[in-house]
């Protein structure tokens, strides 16, 4: 898997860039092992196979892995008590107890699950 190194000093339209660079190389099979490792936290799309929630496993070093589940429209209950028709995204998040507490990788999912809204 392709890794983006120091994506937390890229801006959003570099980040964007760096992942079109990388998916080309990838396509063209022409990645350097040096772009394959190093990750911290690895992302797995297992929803495009089947499948709401996982359990992905974590490869040492890195320290977490997001997973994403099929995307859904499904009904959902509005703060106002409406049902209504949303896309939803379900993700699950495995980390290492030994590098995070519980708190942070909450937080930190937050954090994930609000850059999705905007």
């Amino acid at each position: 898997m392709p890794v983006i190194h120091k994506a937390n000093l890229l801006t959003p339209s570099q980040l964007i860039q760096q992942i079109k660079t990388l998916k080309q190389a990838a396509q063209q099979h022409q990645l350097m092992p040096a772009q394959l490792q190093g990750a911290t936290i690895s992302l797995s799309n297992f929803g495009m196979m089947a499948g709401r929630f996982a359990t992905p496993m974590i490869v040492p070093p890195q320290v977490a892995i997001i997973g994403i589940g099929k995307i859904e429209q499904r009904a959902v209950l509005s703060k106002k008590g409406k049902v209504k028709t949303k896309t939803v995204i379900p993700l699950s998040l495995s980390f290492d107890h030994r590098v995070l507490t519980g708190a942070e990788a909450a937080q930190f999912l937050a954090a994930f699950i609000s850059h999705l809204k905007k």
